[in-house]
């Protein structure tokens, strides 16, 4: 039996060394999500261009100012190449863009 057990211990030296090695080299993996973003506001990553505010009666309402809740205007400015959006100016000229719903001029008026 003891030289059964001294044969055992033999055949397991060369396996060890191997079994240690393999306890420190622990590989780890990364793994990078990148998600794809809407710019501006966005729902279900769909743009939204307009917000149509409503009263508790159902009555749609004009000229609402709308601010995040950072406090921050709420701005859907559609670019320069908005030529007919009607902007809301503060007595001072100062332009107000987070008026809903957006309103357009008719043309040729």
């Amino acid at each position: 039996m003891t030289a059964a057990n001294a044969l055992l211990v033999l055949a397991l030296v060369p396996v060890v060394p191997n079994s240690l090695d393999g306890l420190r080299s622990v590989s780890s993996a990364y793994f990078d999500q990148t998600v794809a973003t809407t710019p501006g506001l966005a729902v279900d990553g769909v743009p939204v261009w307009n917000i149509y505010p409503y009263s508790r009666e159902g009555e749609l309402l004009f000229d609402v100012l709308l601010y995040t809740d950072s406090g921050a205007p709420l701005d859907l400015s559609t670019g320069p190449d908005d030529v007919d959006r009607r902007v809301l100016e503060t007595a001072d000229g100062t332009r107000i863009f987070n008026s809903f719903p957006i309103r357009y001029f008719d043309p040729g008026t």
